[in-house]
């Protein structure tokens, strides 16, 4: 023990260390200051009066009038006692047993997380629980309340004869977690209870019961584990209708690690009612799961796939979607030898049914070159072989070689000024099978294998996949960059094919569709995103998309506009849609959020909109969520509003 003052005395006699002025007393776990304290060396006893303040070595602060400690000041009765916790908590208590190693016992006492102003003791806290007895085990880190009232702006709004909750220094344990209120239209008024428990110190398990006034409760399991060198997050869900018969879906992803070089995934989404989904969200058509083996080489990479496929739609027969598997991927690339370097792409397909395989491979050379001025040159020649494979191979071709040359050529111009404008004109041109070979090629087979570029742009729709003789892409980017203003770009591009295919959509021309991109990130409040594509001949739009953002915290509008022609998406009606998002930070504990959706073809209707708000601080969370979606469908019906509510106190 370290005693350290301004004035100390010592009396023999009675062996009383006494000690005035800003008195330090140190061990190794507490120090406590005061302005007098009397040391009682025959009872073990330390008397501490006058703004006494003990500092644990857990991070705790208390204050009290005064403190009586034994024990080596491991045991503190204190007078008007109030505790910092060391997660900002606060502790008030009339009086009290303060052990700092076992356990506390403290009575009329007060426990709330909200910051509370030392000038405005006299106003209550957003939230604080009131009991007349409080025990808190530090060696079990468990805080228990007999007799609690939980109070509201110092209203007092829910009493119970016990509760209690983890201490301070604990990140996770087993309890329940805030119940959810809310109003959906399909089950009425709806309480969530959910249940939290810590398996491991690595897994966890959360059970939630959902209960409603129209439906059969759903309960819900999570569990979630860190594994050795992957992660794991598995959901269950499980109800039945009014009918007795059983509904419920089950999510499975899981990722791992086996080495710095292999690794698997494996996502299992499967349903026992296929419209059970559908009327919790009526955007989806069919669900997938997959099993993925991956391994990544020091210039290669390759993967093996598995997938499956279930339908969401209510008349689907189960044959209608296949099984690919297996589907392999692999890709290599060289080392630089004699001006250039070697290249591989393989894929290897298999569906069930219907029973077809398809197996595609390209070997490329690719030249690089710089020249002294800065044009950039790239030629690359490709030798692509495929082999197909169906039941009846009378119907389809099965095999072909397909031989192709690609220059490109892009030239980065560098112009300043007051900004930095990076003006980059960029070509390429294909030499690819003649058209009569290219003609019997079955495109549909590269579908979705394979997805063509413009120039290296973001190709907004898929194109022909097959090279047919001679192409020549051009565009032009333009970059520009302004300390005070911000990002500006242009992506233009265009391509003429000499020998145009046949059957290729919107693509069937000796023109392609003119396509590009405008992105705009200023430094103020303004992000945009624009895509677009017309055709040059009549100057119809095909493709519109726009994605843009305005405005400060207080007040962002967010906006989203799409239209797809049916000429690109051959088996779809034009798609014609636009979203708007109104959000705003009132203060910063007050948020505010409006969704809207709209149609804008057929019958001009407003699909879906939401208003939600929300309240955050240190120790209070509030949800607020209204909405209607008008979109119909067989298992649900259109309209009716949905609310949820919820409350969350935290710490508790």
């Amino acid at each position: 023990m370290l005693i350290t003052a301004e004035e100390l005395t010592y009396d023999r006699t009675l062996s009383v260390i006494a000690a005035q002025g800003h008195v330090e007393i140190s061990t190794q776990r507490q120090v406590v200051f005061a302005a007098s304290v009397s040391y009682h060396a025959k009872q073990d006893l330390l008397l501490a009066t006058g703004d006494v303040m003990l500092l644990d070595s857990d991070g705790h602060v208390a204050f009290a009038d005064y403190f009586k400690l034994t024990g080596n000041l491991k045991q503190v009765f204190a007078h008007k006692l109030r505790v910092f916790m060391s997660d900002n908590s606060l502790l008030i208590s009339s009086y009290g047993i303060f052990n700092l190693k076992k356990r506390n016992v403290l009575y009329n006492t007060s426990y709330t997380e909200c910051l509370v102003c030392a000038r405005e003791e006299h106003i209550p806290p957003l939230w604080r629980i009131r009991a007349a007895e409080v025990t808190y085990d530090v060696e079990q880190q468990h805080v228990a309340y007999h007799g609690a009232w939980l109070e509201m702006w110092g209203i007092p709004v829910v009493y119970t004869p016990y509760l209690s909750h983890p201490g301070p220094r604990v990140k996770r344990r087993s309890g329940f977690l805030t119940p959810t209120l809310g109003r959906t239209r399909h089950r009425g008024l709806t309480i969530r209870l959910p249940y939290f428990w810590a398996l491991s110190p690595h897994s966890d398990l959360t059970l939630e019961v959902l209960f409603s006034h129209k439906n059969a409760p759903v309960l819900t399991a999570e569990y979630r584990a860190a594994l050795g060198s992957g992660v794991t997050e598995n959901e269950l869900r499980i109800t039945r209708d009014n009918y007795g018969k059983i509904h419920g879906y089950i999510e499975s992803n899981t990722i791992y690690y086996i080495n710095n070089k292999y690794r698997t995934m494996l996502k299992i989404k499967r349903t026992i009612n296929n419209t059970y989904i559908n009327k919790k969200s009526n955007t989806q058509e069919w669900i997938k799961s997959y099993a993925i083996f991956e391994g990544f080489g020091t210039r290669s990479y390759g993967a093996v796939h598995a997938y499956t496929f279930q339908s969401l739609r209510d008349k689907s027969t189960r044959g209608s979607l296949p099984l690919v598997f297996p589907l392999v991927v692999y890709s290599y690339t060289g080392n630089s030898v004699w001006l250039g370097h070697p290249a591989l792409d393989a894929n290897l397909l298999m569906l069930h049914p219907p029973k077809e395989s398809h197996m595609f491979v390209t070997g490329s050379w690719i030249i690089p070159y710089i020249s002294n001025i800065g044009n950039l040159f790239t030629i690359k020649t490709n030798l692509s072989s495929s082999i197909h494979l169906k039941e009846n191979l009378e119907e389809f071709p099965f095999i072909f070689l397909l031989p192709e040359v690609v220059v490109k050529w892009h030239y980065p111009l560098v112009v300043y000024s007051s900004h930095k404008t990076i003006i980059e004109p960029r070509i390429v041109f294909t030499v690819g099978s003649p058209h009569r070979i290219a003609h019997k090629t079955p495109h549909t087979v590269f579908n979705n294998l394979f997805t063509l570029t413009l120039n290296h742009l973001n190709h907004l729709t898929e194109l022909c996949p097959v090279v047919t003789g001679p192409q020549l892409s051009y565009g032009l980017k333009v970059s520009q960059y302004d300390d005070m203003i911000g990002r500006l770009s242009l992506i233009i591009g265009q391509r003429y094919s000499f020998y145009p295919q046949k059957n290729c959509g919107a693509d069937s021309d000796f023109f392609s569709d003119l396509i590009g991109q405008v992105d705009v990130v200023s430094t103020g409040h303004l992000s945009l995103l624009y895509r677009f594509r017309f055709n040059t001949k009549d100057m119809t739009i095909r493709y519109n998309e726009l994605n843009m953002n305005i405005g400060p915290k207080a007040l962002q509008l967010g906006i989203d506009y799409a239209f797809i022609d049916r000429r690109i998406k051959q088996k779809m009606n034009n798609h014609h849609a636009f979203g708007v998002k109104l959000k705003s930070f009132i203060t910063d504990n007050w948020m505010f959020q409006l969704n809207g959706l709209y149609q804008l073809q057929y019958e001009n209707r407003l699909i879906s909109w939401e208003i939600s708000a929300r309240y955050e601080d240190e120790c209070f969370l509030f949800r607020g969520t209204v909405s209607r979606n008008n979109t119909r469908g067989h298992a649900f019906r259109a309209g009716g509003l949905d609310i949820a509510l919820e409350f969350s106190l935290k710490a508790l």
